[in-house]
């Protein structure tokens, strides 16, 4: 249901010729769970309204349909570096975006 919203979406906003057709191919993993009352809500969701998944100042490279750029690994301070391909990239950043509607 959301792939096809999202996909309709694209079309009305002139995207979706301008999309991959092999993006369309994947399987999507759209993960939506109840979050309480609207209280809790807001609590929740409070601490992302502001932040984007991935800061510009952490992606040090875009070249070749590849994408490159620095994360933290869950429990280290320390800075790595990973390489992606772009579709891969951003599947992995929509599953991000917070979808309120």
């Amino acid at each position: 249901m959301f792939k096809a919203k999202f996909i309709d979406e694209m079309k009305k906003n002139g995207l979706y010729s301008k999309t991959p057709s092999n993006a369309w191919d994947k399987d999507w993993n759209v993960n939506v769970q109840a979050a309480g009352n609207g209280e809790q809500s807001v609590k929740y969701l409070a601490p992302y309204v502001f932040k984007v998944a991935i800061s510009d100042s952490r992606i040090i490279k875009v070249e070749d349909r590849v994408v490159s750029f620095k994360y933290k690994k869950s429990g280290s301070q320390r800075w790595r570096t990973i390489s992606l391909d772009v579709m891969e990239f951003l599947r992995r950043f929509l599953q991000h975006v917070l979808n309120i509607s």
